[in-house]
């Protein structure tokens, strides 16, 4: 099991130098659906697909619920989800603001340290073109 990555150019866009170098950029094989994982994980197991499946979804909607209700949601050893919001326009006073004019900015996902030290045992494998 390797992570496949190609070398591209990369232009940094701050740097004084006009010198370009090369970055590692990971080649995704696959994108892993529900129904995929759903599909490996009852490969070995006695819980059927429908089981799994049902279980993935009803954790995916009750997370969803958690940050509409403006909490994080921490999965244990596997990390933590939370909200980032953010507004069209730069105000000095909070009174200038709505809150119909602020949106969601992003769905942040931070790893956690067990899932952290998992990855550095990755092993990388130069994709050939």
């Amino acid at each position: 099991m390797a992570i496949n990555y190609l070398m591209e150019e990369c232009s940094r866009n701050l740097a004084t130098s006009t010198r370009k170098g090369l970055i590692p950029r990971v080649y995704r094989k696959m994108n892993i659906t529900i129904g995929k994982l759903v599909s490996r994980l009852a490969g070995g197991s006695h819980i059927r697909k429908t089981e799994l499946k049902l279980a993935i979804e009803l954790v995916r909607e009750q997370i969803i619920l958690e940050l509409l209700d403006g909490n994080s949601v921490t999965l244990d050893e596997f990390g933590t989800f939370s909200v980032s919001a953010a507004t069209d326009k730069t105000v000095t006073n909070p009174d200038e603001i709505r809150s119909a004019s602020i949106y969601v900015k992003n769905v942040n996902f931070i790893p956690s340290p067990r899932l952290m030290k998992r990855m550095e045992t990755a092993r990388f494998e130069r994709k050939t073109k």
